[in-house]
């Protein structure tokens, strides 16, 4: 069994030019580190993180690192690299795919929305990816956590959710 934290990244500038390099706000980096002591709550449960897997964006990776930084710095492994496929604009039968090739048994990934609200409600209730049908919409630093054997749809165990 795997348990995985779906989390959106911290609140971000509004507007940097390009919006892949929109770095997090004061108050954005206040809430991932939040995020980040209570996801080590959790984790604590079933032995910690392993890993957190992000987007190449400047705003998850920002939010990633302050949470690597909450829960144990190097004790968790950072990366490997910023992936592709944690960007907002994946499917959930992608992300679902990359989720089960990874062979960490407890790991955080960091994303955008609508892509974090579309894969949790995806995995445990089955439901489609339109907003109507969305269950949790994720607010700045929002996070999810689910256990499943399998990353398929509606297949996944909710286990909390947490917003900031």
């Amino acid at each position: 069994m795997k348990v995985v934290a779906i989390m959106r990244h911290g609140e971000a500038e509004s507007f940097a030019g390009n919006d892949a390099r929109r770095e997090l706000t004061d108050r954005g980096r206040l809430q991932s580190r939040q995020a980040g002591k209570l996801l080590a709550q959790h984790f604590d449960a079933y032995g910690g993180v392993e890993a957190i897997a992000h987007s190449p964006f400047s705003r998850t990776t920002q939010t990633a690192e302050l949470v690597a930084e909450e829960i144990g710095g190097a004790a968790v492994l950072f990366g490997p690299e910023p992936n592709d496929a944690l960007l907002g604009d994946q499917s959930v039968a992608s992300v679902s795919q990359w989720l089960s090739t990874q062979t960490w048994d407890r790991f955080i990934i960091v994303s955008h929305e609508p892509l974090v609200g579309d894969l949790l409600s995806w995995l445990v209730s089955g439901l489609g990816t339109s907003v109507r049908q969305r269950e949790h919409h994720f607010q700045p630093s929002t996070f999810a956590m689910i256990k499943a054997d399998i990353f398929a749809q509606g297949c996944a165990d909710f286990i909390t959710i947490s917003h900031h």
